[in-house]
């Protein structure tokens, strides 16, 4: 009986054969990633106590358009937990934001040139200069030596609530497997000021030691966590000397973000990770900075954090 009903139905059983294979092929056109990170910090600044713990989720989906091109977004979500950090929300528990899209851009090639376009992340000299959003487009093309550029919107030193116009270019090549020398020149306008020229220019170099215009900063990386290896423990130590107005917006979880526009700051931070089981690594930071001009300002940071990745 079997065999009568699959000779019967042959033809609609090799058509549902095409479809589910083809629902197959399609079912690994989009792949999701994600980040979920909990911290706890602990803060002296200029002489006040603060404190914030934090739950962010991230999910990164990636769509492919077709051989050369695809489309990211990215959904964020934070749940507070505590936070003395700002006076208008003192010991608060379990306050959720909302969950946007803040990532979303199309990457690809146009002939042998890398492009990103929409809203993504930039991360330009370690993240000394500016580790925050941008509204435009990245491009970069090379292997050995690499050149590249961006244009769009981004945050400025001056105001962190606007977005201003920006744009900049970048080379870099490697001198061996462990040196890096590079060269980059980045221009933000104020658009808060309608009579303003390009007022804020930033040129930095590195070999090793990066170099910005009157300051500095040196890493040192030991061994290396990595979330790809279970039980593999990495320490970093940073020593900042960075003058006002050198960075847009700083990797770092201190709080020296304000000092960055009038100050400058020095100083140094210390961290410690350790990779708990695949893609979950434990990361403990301790901050000591001040600025350059002034003396009573200080910030003493106790970052710890968790984070998943899949």
């Amino acid at each position: 009986n079997v065999d009568k009903l699959a000779a019967e139905f042959a033809d609609e059983l090799d058509a549902l054969g095409v479809r589910v294979a083809a629902l197959e092929k399609k079912s690994d056109n989009t792949k999701i990633a994600g980040q979920i990170r909990y911290h706890y910090a602990s803060i002296k600044e200029n002489g006040v106590k603060k404190s914030d713990s934090k739950l962010r989720t991230r999910l990164v989906f990636t769509g492919k358009v077709n051989n050369d091109w695809s489309y990211v977004t990215r959904l964020q979500n934070e749940q507070v937990f505590h936070n003395t950090k700002d006076a208008a929300k003192v010991d608060y528990v379990s306050e959720d934001t909302d969950v946007k899209i803040n990532r979303a851009f199309a990457t690809g090639r146009l002939g042998g040139m890398k492009v990103d376009a929409g809203r993504q992340g930039l991360y330009l000299v370690d993240g000394m200069v500016y580790d925050s959003d941008l509204d435009g487009v990245v491009v970069s093309y090379g292997d050995k030596v690499k050149v590249g550029g961006f244009y769009g919107k981004m945050y400025g030193a001056k105001d962190y609530e606007q977005k201003n116009t920006a744009w900049g270019v970048n080379a870099s090549t490697g001198l061996g497997k462990a040196v890096d020398l590079f060269a980059g020149y980045t221009s933000l306008k104020d658009e808060a000021d309608a009579q303003a020229k390009d007022d804020l220019h930033i040129i930095n170099a590195g070999l090793k030691v990066k170099v910005e215009e009157n300051g500095y900063y040196a890493i040192l990386d030991l061994w290396g966590a990595s979330y790809a290896k279970p039980g593999s423990f990495g320490v970093q130590a940073v020593y900042y000397y960075e003058p006002a107005l050198a960075a847009l917006k700083h990797t770092m979880d201190g709080t020296m973000q304000t000092a960055l526009v009038t100050d400058g700051f020095k100083g140094y931070s210390v961290a410690a990770s350790y990779t708990v089981a695949k893609n979950m690594m434990a990361t403990v930071k301790y901050y000591d900075l001040k600025s350059r001009e002034d003396s009573d300002k200080k910030d003493k940071t106790l970052w710890s954090e968790f984070q998943l990745r899949f």
